[in-house]
C-alpha cells in the first residue's frame, strides 16, 4: 500500500524540488522503511552522543508515536461500535 502511494505522489513531490519520506505506521505501530530512515537521520542530528540519539529515538518512535497511533485505532474502533437508539434496560 505504501509503495502505491509513493509511486503516485513521488513525481509531484520531486517536481517541486522536495523529497518524500513516507512515515506510515503499519499494524502494530511498526514504521515503514522510510519512516525508520527519517527518524534515524533526525536522531543522529539531534543527539551529540550515541546514547542521546538512542534516547531520542526511543522516546519519539517507541513511545510518543506509538501512543498517538493506538489512540487513533481506539477512536476508530469506538466510532464503529453500534449504539442502541432505544432504552433496552429492564
Amino acid at each position: 500500500m505504501i509503495t502505491d502511494k509513493l509511486k503516485a505522489w513521488e513525481p509531484h513531490v520531486r517536481a517541486q524540488g522536495d523529497i518524500i519520506h513516507p512515515i506510515c505506521m503499519e499494524d502494530g505501530g511498526y514504521f515503514s522503511e522510510g519512516g525508520h530512515e527519517l527518524f534515524d537521520l533526525a536522531c543522529r542530528s539531534l543527539g551529540s552522543t550515541k546514547g542521546e540519539a538512542s534516547a531520542f529515538y526511543t522516546h519519539w518512535q517507541r513511545q510518543r508515536l506509538a501512543t498517538t497511533n493506538i489512540r487513533g485505532v481506539a477512536k476508530t474502533i469506538l466510532q464503529r461500535i453500534p449504539f442502541a437508539l432505544v432504552n433496552t434496560s429492564p
